[in-house]
C-alpha cells in the first residue's frame, strides 16, 4: 500500500486579499520554527494565496525535509490557512488513525526515503515533489494496531 491509498492532498486555496479584514491562522514555517503556534494575521497582511484548511490534516513540509516541520491538525478552527511550502494532507477513510499517520510521516524511514529526492538551487533550499512522498510504501495495520502504536507515542 502506498501513502497515496491512504492520504490525498487538499488543494483549497484561499487568496487572504480578498478577505482583507478577516482574521486568519497561518500555519507557516517559520511559525513552526517560532514555538509551533501559526501566526494570527488579518487577509490584508498575506500577499500571496494559501491552502484553506477545511478538514483535520497533517501539514508536510516541502522544504528541507531533514527538519520534519511536519504539524498534526486534528482540530480545525475556521480560518486556518497554511503556507504553499506544506502539502496539506488528509485522510481518504477511516481506515487509518491520523495520529498513526503522523507518527509515521515524522519518522526516519519516511525522511530517508526522501533526502536522496531532494531538488533545489542550493543545498538551504532543497524542495520534495508531492509524488514522491505519496508513493512511498506503508505496510497496512489494524485499527487496533494503530491506536496501540499511538498510545505508546503518546507516552
Amino acid at each position: 500500500m502506498l501513502i497515496k491509498d491512504i492520504l490525498f492532498i487538499n488543494k483549497n486555496s484561499i487568496n487572504p486579499q480578498k478577505h482583507k479584514e478577516d482574521v486568519f491562522f497561518h500555519f507557516s514555517l517559520p511559525a513552526f520554527d517560532n514555538g509551533k503556534i501559526p501566526e494570527i494575521q488579518f487577509g490584508k497582511d498575506i500577499l500571496s494565496s494559501k491552502f484553506k484548511i477545511n478538514k483535520p490534516c497533517i501539514l508536510f513540509n516541502k522544504l528541507n525535509v531533514r527538519f520534519k516541520r511536519i504539524w498534526n491538525l486534528s482540530k480545525i478552527d475556521s480560518n486556518y490557512i497554511c503556507s504553499s511550502e506544506y502539502l496539506p494532507l488528509c485522510l481518504i477513510n477511516d481506515d487509518f488513525i491520523q495520529e498513526y499517520m503522523y507518527y509515521f510521516l515524522i519518522s526516519d524511514t519516511v525522511n530517508s526515503k526522501l533526502l536522496p529526492d531532494t531538488n533545489g538551487t542550493s543545498s538551504s533550499h532543497q524542495r520534495i515533489d508531492s509524488q514522491t512522498l505519496l508513493n512511498i510504501e506503508i505496510i497496512p495495520k489494524s485499527l487496533t494496531e494503530q491506536q496501540h502504536i499511538v498510545n505508546t507515542k503518546l507516552h
